[in-house]
């Protein structure tokens, strides 16, 4: 098993918080947001032909 290294800040203060409230409402914000276009893209994309790229080298000598 790995060592590993646990630091421990203690309990969170009101500021820090407030701020993890505000950096959760701003990812759910943005995420409502970002799920159209990325739905979008995947569809665009499902309906792209496969391509196939072959790459051809030597062998080393």
């Amino acid at each position: 098993m790995d060592p590993f290294l646990h630091v421990d800040y203690g309990p969170d203060t009101e500021a820090e918080i407030l701020l993890k409230k505000q950096l959760f409402d701003l990812r759910c914000e943005y995420q409502e947001k970002a799920d159209p276009i990325v739905k979008r893209l995947a569809d665009i994309q499902a309906l792209k032909p496969v391509r196939v790229v072959v790459a051809v080298g030597r062998e080393p000598k």
